[in-house]
């Protein structure tokens, strides 16, 4: 897939526009259709079964009544909300009539991949050549859940008709939130041989092989016809030895694919809406991914240029992010939890690969206490704290492993005086601790009260640097717009 960049103002870089290479059209009808397959299943596991939580009668209830059009019209609002020019979605089980009215709705915004009963069956060629003529984009192929494996010979004849008609295929690997499955059939290791005998096909590994990540790093080796999706949480992750953050994921993706061969997806359904977080999340993600092509990035006089984000911590740097809640919490965990984070892998608070839950709440109580936190107790949930005291929740875990440099970006925007004053104060004491502290504001009376001096910034460049008592509004207006210090 390619995209046209849409200019953005002038003498900034073109804005590249966001298509979504991977979310899911969900009917009610989609969902009985694909239940009334079940009929090989014991009752009893179709009764119990649960897909996120939920039973099938829970999950139906957002869907009863509702058109395939009327699904498209909500899809692109949704589109319009997030700024998202364009997706591929994805039915539940085989509904390409669905599908096909979805798309013309919109079909330069709402693309659509095909699926099938069986793949193996050998009408399965003739119904592929038919996808095009019906607005069809693609095909999509789940080996845990249709039970076979990729390099079945079986499915070559699929492959030769997709190969004709112009078609990749997207494959779903690895776990999956699915009822039912067999993850003997997860592996994406048996594409390695339909990926060399049809060159010119394209294959799409979901979710980054959804827990195969090394398996499906091997199939970029000596390919080109191999891309990887980014799409939803990721939360395989999680089963994955070592639980490799997001940033690692992706550093990964990109040393063996480059960035050509990595299509953004959410995994966004109708019973989430648009996930606006995901898109951000992975925009961050790739922000912080972006390597130095030149020059030297150093914390404390250790070298960190293209280091992950947790050896720059470790090498003396803390992060105010810019959105606490968002960027600065995890809001379903507790306090002391969040107290924890950049340090839960090390002694006190863990023995062994075992967490000592003891050490953690004695230290998030002296916290609480030192960073004056209002909070019913340490078990209660970070998100149910104001934002003053959710930002010193995040000011006590930063600055308590007393670093040498702290990077604090708005730090106290949308808090109400006081609250704000407690920020300046706790910045302050780190500063005459001995601390560096970078503050990155837009707040001219927050920079002039606290700074010792003041860099300006215009379209991605210093302008100038001047002393904070050498600083007035007039000077520093001039330079944000540009006139060099």
């Amino acid at each position: 897939m390619t995209a046209a960049t849409a200019p953005g103002p002038a003498g900034a870089p073109a804005r590249l526009p966001v298509i979504d290479a991977h979310l899911h059209l969900v009917t009610e009808e989609m969902v009985r259709r694909t239940v009334g397959r079940y009929g090989t299943l014991r009752e009893a596991a179709v009764r119990q079964a649960r897909v996120r939580g939920r039973t099938l009668e829970e999950r139906l209830e957002a869907l009863r009544g509702v058109t395939v059009e009327e699904h498209a019209r909500r899809w692109l609002r949704a589109f319009d909300e997030a700024g998202v020019a364009a997706g591929l979605f994805i039915a539940v089980g085989e509904a390409n009539e669905e599908l096909a009215a979805f798309t013309a709705v919109q079909p330069d915004r709402l693309h659509v991949i095909g699926s099938l009963v069986d793949p193996r069956h050998p009408d399965a060629p003739r119904l592929v050549r038919t996808f095009r003529a019906r607005g069809l984009r693609a095909l999509k192929l789940y080996p845990p859940i249709q039970r076979f494996l990729a390099n079945d010979r079986v499915l070559y004849p699929l492959y030769e008709a997709c190969a004709e008609q112009g078609l990749p295929i997207l494959f779903h690997f690895g776990i999956t939130v699915g009822a039912f499955y067999d993850l003997s059939y997860a592996s994406p290791l048996p594409l390695s041989a339909p990926v060399k005998e049809f060159p010119e096909v394209t294959f799409i590994i979901a979710h980054f092989g959804a827990g195969f990540l090394r398996e499906t790093l091997f199939l970029a080796y000596h390919t080109d016809n191999v891309c990887v999706d980014t799409s939803g949480t990721n939360n395989w992750r999680l089963f994955t030895p070592g639980a490799p953050s997001l940033e690692e994921v992706f550093r990964d993706a990109l040393r063996a694919y480059g960035p050509e061969r990595i299509l953004f997806g959410t995994d966004s359904t109708v019973w989430g809406g648009y996930r606006h977080h995901i898109l951000r999340e992975q925009v961050e993600v790739l922000t912080g991914l972006r390597r130095a092509e030149r020059g030297r990035v150093r914390v404390l006089g250790r070298i960190v240029t293209n280091r992950s984000a947790r050896e720059v911590f470790e090498a003396g740097a803390a992060h105010i992010p810019e959105e606490r809640v968002r960027m600065g919490i995890v809001p379903r965990l507790s306090v002391a939890e969040n107290l924890v984070l950049r340090q839960y892998r090390y002694p006190p608070f863990c023995r062994g690969p075992l967490l000592d839950p003891e050490a953690i709440f004695d230290f998030a109580r002296r916290m609480i206490a030192e960073y004056d936190i209002v909070t019913p107790s340490a078990r209660t949930p970070a998100r149910a704290l104001s934002g003053g005291n959710i930002q010193k929740l995040i000011l006590a875990r930063e600055l308590s492993g007393e670093p040498g440099v702290v990077i604090a970006a708005h730090p106290t925007s949308g808090l109400d005086v006081s609250a704000t004053e407690q920020i300046h104060a706790l910045l302050l004491r780190r500063r005459q601790q001995g601390a560096g502290v970078l503050l990155v504001s837009e707040d001219l009376d927050e920079i002039l009260a606290l700074s010792d001096r003041i860099a300006v910034m215009f379209s991605g460049e210093i302008v100038g640097t001047v002393a904070a008592g050498e600083a007035d509004r007039e000077r520093l207006g001039l330079m944000m717009t540009g006139q060099r210090g």
